[in-house]
């Protein structure tokens, strides 16, 4: 069966306008295919070919969209339980097949070579902690025991996972010293756990800097790049994050903060809770669901998809209306890798949801999709139009 007769079945079965034959071959198809794993592809190369065809089946259903920046391309296509999902799978799978050996030589010669140079998704975690001393602690090296600190402190792994300080009553009136917990270009998600209890988790490329037991009164730890906070609730000590002249200030509450040197904005997104976001003389009070931009001034916006917001939290990369850069950038944090154009930047937007762990080859396949070329040099991504 060709690329043109499979899609006309599909799109018959999702019409429910197939004969009885026809329905009962694409399921059985569907079967065989769960039952066998009958196709002469590698595993990486059966994400890539259900990668590429999820947009296609996307555009066959419902129509490309687009809007005045370029063409919108989706990454991904979130599955419906229903039985219909059978006949796509199958639709991906043989029109992959047909897709992966009728593209032109240098199309397939190129995907061939960025798998060849591939870069594999951080698979541990390299964040080091900065004592107030000016010692470096590497947390993986110290992760399965307990490291004390000045202060009667120390640095131990709960039964969670997360790293987290443990506080002696004697500590209380110790003198004040800070700490930097850095997570690295190309390092996992780090999770750790303040002395007054409060939960973070630190995105790849960010740091956070914080006073080792929380004194006075207030509690202010400094960021740069992205970090979700889950902030311990004290009504007597609010919870402040900075970056630069942006505060954030809380008692108690849920929220995410995007704030890396080469973002556009400063964006806090406020899941759970209140805070108020101040810059200078500008204050706003965010309600669940809002997103502050902070630049020159604070914009207030409504109705921020929480889950695009969190994905890099939750294993994904997520794209909402995106451009090359900014998918670019985020690669480049995650995979530890530069970037660099050549000619014109290509005028894109991209749509939808990528998992992390993949190697960084079948992620750029929604480069590729949108007829951007690119290839991987060592850990240098040169993109082309």
């Amino acid at each position: 069966m060709n690329l043109k007769a499979a899609n006309d079945l599909l799109q018959r079965y999702l019409n429910n306008e197939c004969t009885a034959e026809e329905k009962k071959l694409v399921e059985d198809w569907y079967g065989h295919l769960l039952e066998t794993g009958d196709l002469q592809l590698s595993a990486e190369e059966k994400l890539v070919v259900k990668q590429r065809m999820e947009k296609n089946i996307l555009q066959q259903i419902s129509g490309s969209e687009s809007d005045a920046g370029g063409k919108v391309y989706k990454a991904q296509f979130n599955w419906r339980k229903v039985w219909w999902a059978a006949a796509i799978v199958v639709a991906l799978l043989s029109a992959g097949l047909f897709v992966l050996t009728d593209r032109t030589e240098t199309k397939t010669e190129l995907a061939q070579n960025n798998i060849e140079a591939d870069v594999q998704a951080p698979e541990s975690n390299r964040a080091v902690i900065t004592l107030a001393n000016g010692q470096r602690v590497y947390i993986d090296s110290a992760i399965n025991r307990q490291l004390l600190l000045p202060g009667n402190m120390k640095l131990v792994k709960l039964p969670s996972g997360e790293i987290a300080y443990e506080l002696d009553e004697t500590a209380a009136g110790s003198n004040i010293s800070y700490n930097t917990v850095s997570n690295p270009r190309g390092s996992k998600v780090l999770s750790m756990m303040l002395a007054d209890g409060t939960k973070f988790w630190l995105n790849a490329g960010s740091s956070l800097t914080y006073p080792v037991v929380f004194t006075g009164d207030v509690r202010k730890v400094e960021i740069t790049g992205e970090a979700y906070f889950e902030v311990a609730h004290n009504d007597k000590l609010p919870f402040v994050v900075a970056k630069g002249e942006t505060e954030i200030k809380v008692l108690g509450t849920h929220f995410n903060v995007n704030a890396y040197h080469d973002e556009k904005e400063l964006k806090v997104t406020l899941l759970e809770g209140a805070v108020q976001v101040q810059n200078g003389k500008e204050a706003l009070l965010l309600k669940p669901g809002q997103q502050a931009e902070v630049e020159t001034g604070i914009k207030l916006v409504d109705g921020v998809d929480i889950e695009l917001v969190m994905a890099w939290k939750n294993g994904m990369f997520a794209f909402h209306d995106a451009s090359v850069q900014e998918v670019m950038r985020q690669l480049a944090r995650w995979y530890d890798v530069s970037v660099r154009y050549e000619g014109t930047i290509p005028v894109h937007s991209f749509r939808g949801k990528i998992q992390r762990d993949n190697n960084l080859s079948v992620v750029l396949q929604i480069l590729a999709e949108a007829n951007i070329h690119y290839k991987i040099n060592g850990n240098e991504i040169v993109v082309t139009k």
